[in-house]
């Protein structure tokens, strides 16, 4: 393959990254909404003796669940709160172990990942800002009104910040490193190849952390930009340190062709008629009882 034609190759790679990306990014955001409010907090409740009365899902991800806790013990209350959290962190894992698995095939691998940080990023950044600013709405607020500890705070805040630096890090690695080994057009990677994958991967995933409006979840005046900037600056780090990294003990990973048109048609329509689903039913909401 001539120079030209290796360029026309990576570049073509590129494009359909970005158009089979966006569709399965943003599946991956209303399915982690989704599994949070219906599992996590709809039927938690119901198996803890409570009515999960509804929910709804609105086109920029946001979601909520109608729940009578009439009844409902101080405890059952606060398993109830930490259920959204707990369940889409869950299938986060899940979703990793399923991206390892199947890590042969890079669409496949890459789509489970993408998966992995939606549902990740669902509960954990939000329980850490909402910990630490006290949003008075959110989740952790609720419990911490039930068990007002300074300790379970703190706890929270650890435990949340520390699984949220580490999930940014792995899902970056894994992309970035396999991304560069599937799109590279030599045997070694070209400086320019990975800057333009990490570039995209950062620009990516900074338009969804902008796109998200933490003022809806906890709506207190000094939160401002603090929660996508602090991703964002991670998320620029890491990618700094795994290009650099990589470029001087490049992995050594097998790779094939990608089927790039069935993947992204598919992922487009489906993207397509989940937002029809959502502005014809799931945003006015769904009564269950």
């Amino acid at each position: 393959m001539t120079d030209l034609n290796e360029q026309k190759h990576f570049a073509r790679n590129m494009r359909m990254f970005v158009l089979w990306l966006i569709p399965v990014a943003y599946l991956a955001i209303i399915a982690a909404v989704t599994a949070h409010e219906v599992i996590g907090h709809g039927f938690t409740a119901s198996i803890l003796g409570s009515r999960f009365e509804g929910f709804g899902i609105r086109a920029d991800g946001m979601g909520w669940a109608t729940i009578d806790p009439t009844g409902l013990s101080t405890p059952s209350l606060a398993i109830m709160f930490a259920g959204g959290a707990f369940v889409t962190n869950l299938l986060c894992v899940v979703f990793i172990l399923l991206g390892i698995r199947f890590r042969k095939s890079y669409l496949t691998s890459s789509a489970f990942f993408v998966f992995a940080y939606a549902f990740l990023s669902d509960g954990i950044p939000y329980f850490f800002w909402d910990s630490i600013f006290g949003g008075i709405i959110g989740d952790p607020s609720a419990i911490l009104r039930l068990y007002p500890y300074e300790w379970l705070r703190v706890l929270f805040i650890i435990t949340s910040g520390l699984i949220m630096v580490v999930g940014i890090f792995i899902f970056n690695y894994w992309m970035l490193t396999r991304t560069v080994a599937w799109f590279k057009t030599s045997g070694e990677a070209r400086v320019k190849e990975i800057l333009i994958i990490a570039g995209t991967l950062f620009t990516m995933q900074a338009l969804g952390w902008f796109s998200f409006d933490w003022q809806q979840l906890i709506p207190i005046e000094g939160i401002g930009f603090l929660p996508p900037v602090t991703a964002i600056l991670l998320t620029a780090l890491f990618l700094g340190i795994i290009a650099i990294r990589m470029r001087k003990y490049e992995a050594k990973i097998q790779t094939g062709v990608i089927s790039w048109k069935v993947a992204t048609i598919v992922s487009w329509c489906a993207c397509i008629a989940l937002v029809a689903v959502i502005i014809i039913w799931l945003q006015h909401g769904v009564e269950l009882v």
